[in-house]
């Protein structure tokens, strides 16, 4: 009769239910903790998006607007000095603008002067929220 080898539990390698429950609690930590930063990556990237499209429309807005001013031809009814007559075209030397465009002009320039008045002295805080919704990468 032959007998069957003994088997030595202490022996053998392995993890105990112990090491196997601490590495999954562990890895199921990991594991939650890479997510909330996707979801909050994901999150944060949408809203950047958003604020840099914001940004770039703007952007776009100030360049129509540059370009128009730039190109210094206003197209409207204009009155002949000498003659007295209306026309449409573009602003030459010898035309005088309808009172509804020189008051027109005279709000945006008395809107505009406080603006650049202030500016300079509230400015670190445009930088400072530029800064802050900077995109580095």
């Amino acid at each position: 009769m032959t007998r069957r080898p003994r088997i030595d539990l202490r022996a053998e390698d392995g993890f105990t239910i112990v090491e196997l429950l601490t590495a999954m609690v562990i890895g199921a930590i990991v594991l939650f903790a890479t997510l909330t930063v996707l979801d909050t990556t994901i999150s944060l990237t949408t809203r950047v998006n958003t604020r840099v499209d914001t940004l770039q429309r703007g952007r776009n807005a100030m360049d129509l607007m540059i370009r128009d001013l730039r190109s210094q031809n206003c197209v409207n009814v204009l009155t002949n000095a000498a003659t007295g007559a209306t026309s449409m075209g573009t602003v030459n030397p010898g035309d005088v603008l309808p009172a509804a465009i020189t008051i027109q002009s005279v709000t945006i320039v008395l809107t505009v002067v406080p603006i650049l008045a202030v500016y300079p002295f509230i400015q670190r805080y445009f930088v400072t929220g530029v800064m802050l919704g900077a995109v580095k990468g």
